[in-house]
Formats: structure tokens, C-alpha cells, sequence
């Protein structure tokens, strides 16, 4: 026998390990919250100082962007005729606003030239009012920009378009080099006329230094620095200004998947990350808001970044606080359980003396148990002590069963496995017989079955001149053999149509009938809710007068009624009724439903047959028929190709057509804004040129026209643009240093829609005839 251990010794290992196991997974449990709670600390500090930087940096950003709004207010009944006036407000204000402002490089705004000269008609064009220090002294500016039109500030075109506030930058200030600053920003406000057209902009430039200033001192820990990027990923103010125009990913290169970060900061989310510098090892924590500056579409983004030992501190000293509790506990439990284990041990022992003998058995009044403790221990002796007594009981039971006594009597509880056991014993002596007797009658009732089942089967294979004479001779053997009085079998009729419905088919002796009918509809009656469900009706309550069964001796209402669908693979052939004067067992009802299965299938059987006939017929009248439409479309396809060849003989003679139209003329495509698209080689032959020397030159090119006609050809093109055709033109051409005079007729093309998608010109050449006219001319003279 193995070593055993005292119950005492077990209590103070088991308890001590349970509430030491227990203590540790607290305190494995706890550290982690403690350190999480701590963190989480931590990244909402970082959340809240980089928001109040943010709020610091946007303040002065917001208040310029409130004054460029005022300026470009001066501007809201902007048009040709106000213009002139509304620049010069402008310019009083905008003088006050600069003063006011030192930390602004230049203070600017434009206007169209459109707006300003009458017969300006190009589109590109400003003029630009420009406030800067010039020593100490305000300087005030004018200049026009672009005169020509030709769109060449395309910085200028982009921003008044936008019709947005907008902020660009970094980028070199080319002006002066103010307070040393090599890099500055512009804040834009878009004006608009009293149309609501972008007319022009307002402006300021600021030095990057301002926020330079304010962005270098935002470090709340040691080793932390502050980064302001702009949407295009440019850093304009860090911790040193050498960092000023450097993309931010560069800067930030120790920040893994920064591209992706920087998707989610840029859309304006708020980022708290922890990364590790792959140089060092050392954690950090990056934080990133955006900065939305008053109708700026794109927001800046203020990212803060701080050591992790600096910002998460505390949670290391929590930690070792918790850790010393832990100690502490558990020096008191092990205490406690010492004490505990005494006062539980002696007990147990006494009711281990006195199961050891019961196991043995004993059964002596003297094993029993004297106990007051009051608690689970004194259940345990008035538990040993019940069992005693009741052991001795069932010896007693035991003893009465084995000289065969049935009557005796055992008081035990449910939960008394024994003592349930030795009266489910008693029992089942009693019914052994009972269960012999079941046996015998379950046999003799499958033997009834089987021997039905080979008889049924003898009648399906016979065969019958008709379906109602092959139902009258299953109905009739099926009501004999199951001692039933009558029987009545209804088919499914109409299925194939829109009206199935059930109708009489064969019936055994049947007298009266309520309601009798030779055609019934589904979902009509007993029988109509049979054939409905599916399923089989057993009906003990049968209405008065509903049948009656009748005989020499007189006649008699049955008592049951029984309906049995007839099924085949879950199709309703019909259903047979059955009424007798007793109950029907239930294993009779079965066979009748086997019997009425295989009779289903067998009417299914006989109705495919004449179905199958039916279907050869109608495919011979279809084949006729396909025949006959075989024909048809053989002559349609026959016209049909006559239309085809039809179709190309006329591409044929329209490509002809065109190719002599090529040779004849001088044709040029051109798209709606007069760029040339396309030219044909009689053109370039002409003009001794090449297809690279035209294509994606503006119509005017080599055309002369004096200032005058200039005005009037913009209306010609304009009414081309508008859908309109211009014939008989005569136009003057200089290229390669010739001159070709021309008549010409311009027509635009539609698309799909209405609209012009392109304009083509057909020229001839008449500078013979033009030159010959003027010898002639001279000649005469």
C-alpha cells in the first residue's frame, strides 16, 4: 500500500495552493489592467497636449483667415463696371490690415482684367495690388500679370478656380529674405463677381518662423518634439527649422507603415500609436490631430511624438506597489489555513474510522457518530449515522425478496440509488409476465402483416380491364382483411389542368352517404382535407346521418372513420375512406397505409403509360410544325442577305465618295477652342508642310486679320461652336512665307447628344485666280 498523507497536511497544501494559485492569477490578472489603465493615461495625456497645441497653432491661422474674408467681402458686387471702385476699398483696408499684422511677408489681391478694361477679352489675365515692407516703411504695389492671356500663372489659375480658401506651402520666398526666413506659407480666399464667377483672390504670405516659434517649445517631456505637416506631406515648423520643406515620412522614417498612418491622419482621424526606433530600440508614442482652418478643405496635422518611459512612468511604480500586497496576502492565508486545518481534521478522522468499517461490512449501532460542530462536519456524522440505519433496512428488504415475499415494503427516496434499485428488483418480477404476454401479441400482429402484405402483392400484379374495376377489387380483399365495414377510394382527376379535384372511383358496401357525390374538391370535407394535408384522418366523433352500414338484419351508424391518402413519392394519387363500427388499431391503420402506398404506385404506373401515348402524339404534331418554321426562316435568311450585300455596296460607294473628296479638296478638323485635330495631304501638300507642323496649333495660326476682323472672327467661331454652318468664306493663309487665298465652308458635327463634338473645314484653292485677277488688274492700269 502507497504512502498516505494526513488530512491535515492535505488541507494546508490544498488550501494553501488554492488561495495562493488564486491570489497569483489575481495578481497576474491585475498587473496587466493595472499597466493598461496606466497607459491608457498616458495615451489620454498625449491626446490632450496635442490637441491644445493644435488649438494654439489654429488660433492665428483661423483669425487671418477671418480678415482675408472681410477683404474679399470688399468684392461681393464684383463687375465690370464696380471693379475699378471696389479695388481701391480694398486697398485702404487691406493697407490696415497689414500694419496690424507685422508677422505677414506680403498682403495681396487680384482681379481680372476683364473686370477692369472693357475690351479685354481674355480670360487669364489680372491685376494684383501687393502691401510689403520696404525698410520701414509700407510699400504698395501694382502689376499686371499675363496680359496676353495665355494662362502662364498657373498657380494663380488653379487657386481662383478652386473658388476655396486654400493653403499652399512651404515654399522659398523670393521676394526678400525677411527675418531670415528662407521659407514661407500663402493663405488664399477665392473672390467671385455678382454671379457667382471666380474673379480674382486675396491673399497673405507669412513666414514659416511665426509658427516655427510657437511649434519648437510644445516638448511636454524630455526627448519629445512636435512636428506641423501640411496635407501635402511637407513639414513646415519641427524641432528645428532645418526640417521645414522635408516630406514628413522622411522625418518620421522610424514610424512603421507611416504611408498608411499618414492616409488616416490626412482624412482627418486622430492617430495615438506606439512605435519602436529600430536604431535605438527605444518605444515611442506618436500622436497626430488634424488642424482645420476655416473653409480650408485639406486640414494640417500637428503630430506630437514622446519617449514611452517618459509618458507612461507612473505605471511601473503601481506595478511594484501591487506586487508587495501580493507578498503580504499571502503570508496571511498560509496563517489562516494553518488554523483552519486543525479544526477541520479531527472530525473527519472519526468519520473515517467509521466508513472504513461500514466499507468492511459492518453494520454495528456502535459506528455511530456523536458530532457538534455545527457546520458541514456535524452533517457529515448525522450523514454516517443515517447510513447506518439505513443499510440495515434494506439487509432486511433483501432478505424478505430472496424467500420470496412480493408485498414487502421499503420506504426510500428517489435519490436512494439502493433502495430504488431493490424496489425496481421487486417489480420487475411482477412484470415479467406482462412484458411475455406484450411479445407474443406484437408477434402474432407482424405475422397479420406480412402475411396482408404478400397477399396485396398478388392483387397489384394482376391485371384489369379498367381503373375502377382494379379499385373496387383492392378496396373490397383491403375491407375484409382488415375486418373493417366499408370503403370508398377517390382519384385525383384534373391535375394536369387548372381544376384537380377528386372523384369516386370504387366503393364497398355503402348504404347512405350525407352529402354524396361522385366529384369532390380539394380542401372540401374530411376527404379534401386529407388530400390537401397529405396525411392520414382517424375520426371517433363522426356526425349523425354522415353513413350507414346496412345488413339483413337491419342497420347501424359507424363509429370511426378513417382516411388514408394514397401517395407516391409525395404525390397524392387519391385517398381511400374506411368507417367500421369498433376502433382500428394502429398497426392495422399502418398496413393500411403501405397497402395504399403500392396501390398509388401502381395507378401512377398505369396513368404514365396512356400520359406517355399522349406526349408521342403531340411530339409528332410539333415536328410537323418545326418543319413548316424550318421553311420561314430559311427565305427570311435569304432577304436577309440581300440586305446585307446591299449595305456594303453602299459603304463601298460612300468610302469612294470620300476618297474623292480627300483628293479634291483641303480639309481640316478642328476641335470647339480652334486647335487643329486632323488634316488632310492635299492641305499639307499645299501648304508645303507637314502633318507635326499643324496638328495641335490654334486656327489662327497663319491666318491675317486685322484687328477689326479679329473681333468679328470671334463671333464667326463663336456661331460655329453654336451649331451653325458657314459657307463661302474667303480667307487669307501665310505659311512658309507663301500666301494662299481661299474659299471655305465650316460645318460642325454633332455627337449622340446635340451637342458639337468637332468642326470641319473644306477649302479650295484660289490664289491663281486671285493672282492672275491682280496681273490683269495692274496690266490695265
Amino acid at each position: 500500500m502507497g504512502y498516505r498523507m494526513r488530512i491535515r497536511s492535505k488541507l494546508i497544501i490544498w488550501l494553501f495552493g488554492l488561495a495562493g494559485g488564486g491570489l497569483l492569477v489575481v495578481m497576474l490578472l491585475l498587473l496587466p489592467l493595472v499597466r493598461h489603465h496606466a497607459e491608457g493615461a498616458a495615451f489620454r495625456l498625449g491626446r490632450a497636449q496635442v490637441d491644445g497645441y493644435a488649438q494654439q497653432v489654429a488660433a492665428p491661422l483661423n483669425l487671418w483667415m477671418e480678415k482675408l474674408e472681410a477683404l474679399a467681402h470688399e468684392f461681393d458686387s464684383l463687375n465690370l463696371s464696380t471693379a475699378a471702385g471696389e479695388l481701391q476699398g480694398f486697398r485702404q483696408l487691406a493697407e490696415k490690415f497689414y500694419r496690424a499684422t507685422p508677422s505677414v511677408y506680403e498682403l495681396w489681391g487680384a482681379v481680372d482684367c476683364r473686370y477692369l478694361d472693357r475690351n479685354y477679352n481674355h480670360y487669364n489675365g489680372y491685376q494684383q495690388v501687393t502691401f510689403r515692407l520696404w525698410g520701414d516703411s509700407v510699400a504698395c504695389e501694382v502689376s499686371l500679370v499675363d496680359t496676353a492671356g495665355l494662362g502662364e500663372d498657373r498657380e494663380y489659375i488653379a487657386l481662383r478656380n478652386a473658388g476655396a480658401p486654400s493653403l499652399a506651402g512651404p515654399s522659398r520666398y523670393t521676394k526678400d529674405s525677411l527675418e531670415g526666413a528662407p521659407y514661407a506659407l500663402k493663405l488664399t480666399h477665392a473672390l467671385k463677381d455678382d454671379m457667382g464667377i471666380p474673379a480674382g483672390l486675396v491673399g497673405i504670405t507669412f513666414g514659416v518662423s511665426y509658427l516655427q516659434t510657437l511649434v519648437q517649445v510644445m516638448r511636454p517631456t524630455k526627448g519629445a518634439y512636435t512636428l506641423l505637416v501640411s496635407g501635402q506631406q511637407a513639414v513646415i515648423a519641427g524641432p528645428d527649422k532645418k526640417y521645414c520643406a522635408e516630406s514628413a515620412s522622411d522625418v518620421l522614417r522610424a514610424v512603421p507603415d507611416f504611408a498608411e498612418l499618414w492616409k488616416r491622419m490626412v482624412g482627418g482621424e486622430k492617430i495615438a500609436e506606439v512605435f519602436q526606433n529600430g536604431t535605438s530600440g527605444e518605444r515611442y508614442l506618436l500622436f497626430s490631430t488634424p488642424i482645420w482652418i476655416q473653409g480650408v478643405k485639406e486640414p494640417l496635422t500637428l503630430c506630437l511624438v514622446e519617449p514611452y518611459s517618459e509618458i507612461a512612468g507612473a505605471a511601473g511604480q503601481t506595478t511594484s506597489l501591487v506586487e508587495w500586497v501580493g507578498v503580504g496576502a499571502l503570508v496571511v492565508i498560509f496563517l489562516l489555513i494553518i488554523l483552519i486545518s486543525n479544526r477541520i481534521a479531527r472530525p473527519i478522522q472519526m468519520a473515517s474510522r467509521s466508513l472504513s468499517a461500514l466499507a468492511r461490512g459492518e453494520i454495528d449501532s456502535g459506528l455511530k457518530l456523536n458530532i457538534k460542530s455545527h457546520d458541514e462536519l456535524q452533517t457529515i456524522g448525522e450523514a454516517t449515522n443515517a447510513l447506518l440505519e439505513g443499510l440495515e433496512a434494506k439487509a432486511n428488504f433483501a432478505m424478505a425478496i430472496g424467500q420470496g415475499t412480493t408485498d414487502a415494503v421499503l420506504e426510500a427516496s428517489q435519490d436512494d440509488v439502493l433502495g430504488q434499485k431493490l424496489i425496481a428488483m421487486q417489480h420487475s418480477l411482477a412484470e415479467a409476465k406482462e412484458r411475455e404476454d406484450r411479445q407474443h401479441e406484437v408477434e402474432e400482429q407482424q405475422a397479420w402483416a406480412s402475411r396482408g402484405i404478400a397477399q396485396f402483392s398478388e392483387l397489384l400484379r394482376k391485371e384489369s380491364g379498367s381503373i375502377d374495376e382494379f379499385s373496387y377489387r383492392i378496396l373490397r380483399a383491403l375491407v375484409d382483411y382488415a375486418g373493417l365495414q366499408i370503403g370508398m377510394v377517390y382519384l385525383v382527376e384534373g391535375a394536369e389542368g387548372n381544376d384537380p379535384h377528386l372523384e369516386v372511383s370504387a366503393s364497398y358496401a355503402y348504404q347512405v352517404r350525407k352529402f354524396h357525390r361522385q366529384r369532390i374538391e380539394l380542401k372540401e370535407g374530411l376527404v379534401g382535407r386529407c388530400a390537401t394535408e397529405k396525411r392520414r384522418l382517424l375520426v371517433t366523433d363522426i356526425p349523425a346521418g354522415y353513413v350507414r352500414i346496412a345488413s339483413g338484419l337491419g342497420q347501424s351508424e359507424p363509429n370511426t372513420l378513417l382516411l388514408v391518402p394514397m401517395l407516391m413519392n409525395d404525390m397524392l394519387q387519391g385517398v381511400m375512406e374506411f368507417a367500421s363500427f369498433g376502433a382500428v388499431p394502429e398497426y392495422k391503420i399502418q398496413f393500411i397505409e403501405n397497402v395504399a402506398g403500392s396501390f398509388a404506385s401502381t395507378l401512377l404506373s398505369v396513368k404514365n403509360g396512356i400520359q406517355t401515348k399522349q406526349l408521342l402524339e403531340e411530339a409528332r404534331r410539333q415536328g410537323e410544325e418545326m418543319r413548316a418554321q424550318e421553311e420561314t426562316m430559311r427565305q427570311n435568311m435569304e432577304e436577309l442577305k440581300a440586305i446585307q450585300e446591299e449595305s456594303l455596296r453602299q459603304t463601298a460607294e460612300f468610302e469612294s465618295l470620300n476618297r474623292a473628296l480627300q483628293s479634291a479638296c483641303c480639309v481640316v478638323e478642328y476641335s470647339t477652342d480652334g486647335q487643329i485635330l486632323n488634316v488632310n495631304d492635299e492641305y499639307l501638300a499645299l501648304l508645303h508642310a507637314t502633318r507635326d507642323d499643324l496638328v495641335g496649333s490654334h486656327h489662327l495660326k497663319g491666318v491675317m486679320l486685322s484687328k477689326e476682323r479679329m473681333q468679328d472672327y470671334q463671333i464667326f467661331w463663336k456661331d460655329l461652336c453654336d451649331g451653325r454652318t458657314k459657307r463661302h468664306v474667303r480667307n487669307t493663309v501665310e505659311f512658309g512665307g507663301r500666301r494662299y487665298t481661299m474659299i471655305e465652308t465650316y460645318a460642325p458635327v454633332l455627337n449622340e447628344r446635340g451637342g458639337v463634338e468637332k468642326i470641319i473645314k473644306i477649302a479650295y484653292d484660289i490664289s491663281a485666280y486671285v493672282d492672275e485677277a491682280n496681273g490683269t488688274a495692274k496690266e490695265s492700269a
